[in-house]
């Protein structure tokens, strides 16, 4: 891999747990995450746990199937 390439990291489970984690800590490492999960009043947890280590540029954030913005996820707007 190329020093310019950037590292992807897909994470199923990014809601809680060993999934929030991971997806934290390799956005540490300077991955790109795209965190999956099923529910979208959860995304709001991992978005803060990123933004606290200074990362949340680096995930992404699938919930329900859908891609969520920022703006989203704290105003708890649903995706259909």
């Amino acid at each position: 891999m190329g020093s310019n390439e950037v590292r992807k990291a897909l994470i199923t489970g990014a809601a809680s747990g060993i999934g929030m984690v991971t997806s934290v800590e390799l956005a540490r490492k300077g991955y790109h995450v795209v965190a999956f999960m099923r529910d979208t009043r959860k995304a709001e947890k991992l978005l803060k746990s990123a933004e606290d280590a200074g990362v949340s540029h680096r995930i992404e954030i699938i919930a329900n199937g859908c891609a969520l913005t920022r703006q989203a996820v704290f105003e708890h707007i649903e995706c259909r």
